[in-house]
């Protein structure tokens, strides 16, 4: 059984004999959302602004915002939370953040059901594809993903660093202003995580801060990959114990790698 009550698509799904509906989340959800997300996730997360618990918080924006860019819709049976997925509208594309379903109630069929209201959405509102990133260790859902007829179009690698071990350039230096640092600090310490936007020479970067002791390289431009890592070691040394590098075409062996995972980006037409 299922019928559709608004736009959004509050959907009512009878799947052996109970009843679940999918709505869209509310800010009471998001304690529910987090632990999915890091049941699902751990291993993954450390690569992800989600590695804070402080991130709930960013949720709760998004739920807040109210707006077709972002959007998370539950799954629920009576008022339990047992899954969710985010979508991302990009342009013409609706992109598929995370979809998760809690440990204990995996492998009846919960998945699919989001899964179709995902797509459903993507039909709503005219997109081009779906897309959504997977990291290639996660096998089971790789499989699932194409039983589904989700098919890979790109691919690229994620690193975590030791920032301690990394060699700098020492004539190399990140600035910015003492405002936008402050600006940056505050957020992360409400959100877990912020950006900074930073000067280097002739070169530009963007730069994430994560749960007080990760550095991200968003954004590059104007400057090498290289001189880019060894300015943000130089300058976070001794301040902060990791940095994440994604992105990136190859893994370059001569960094102080301490976890790499490749990343297949998997498309399906609307």
């Amino acid at each position: 059984m299922e019928c559709l009550d608004f736009a959004w698509g509050r959907n009512l799904k009878m799947v052996n004999e109970e009843l679940y509906s999918i709505r869209l989340a509310t800010c009471g959800d998001v304690e529910d959302i987090y632990a999915i997300k890091k049941q699902s996730f751990s291993k993954y997360l450390p690569y992800t602004i989600y590695q804070s618990p402080l991130s709930i918080n960013y949720l709760r924006e998004l739920i807040r915002q109210g707006t077709k860019t972002d959007t998370l819709f539950v799954i629920c049976r009576g008022s339990e939370i047992l899954g969710y997925y985010h979508g991302a509208f990009h342009g013409a594309d609706f992109f598929l953040n995370y979809i998760a379903v809690r440990s204990d109630m995996r492998g009846q069929g919960l998945g699919e059901i989001l899964l179709k209201h995902y797509e459903s959405v993507a039909r709503t509102y005219g997109c081009k594809w779906m897309v959504l990133d997977v990291f290639a260790t996660n096998q089971n859902a790789w499989n699932w993903y194409l039983k589904h007829e989700y098919q890979p179009s790109a691919c690229s690698f994620i690193v975590c660093l030791d920032l301690h071990a990394l060699c700098d350039a020492g004539d190399l230096c990140l600035t910015w202003t003492s405002a936008d640092w402050s600006a940056a600090r505050q957020q992360e310490s409400t959100r877990g995580f912020s950006k900074i936007e930073a000067v280097c020479g002739e070169g530009q970067l963007t730069i994430g801060l994560i749960a007080d002791h990760i550095c991200k390289l968003l954004h590059y431009e104007d400057i090498s990959l290289e001189l880019a890592v060894s300015a943000i070691a130089h300058k976070f040394r001794g301040k902060r114990d990791f940095l994440v590098v994604p992105s990136l075409s190859t893994v370059p062996l001569e960094w102080p790698i301490l976890s790499s995972e490749k990343i297949v980006s998997l498309r399906k037409l609307v």
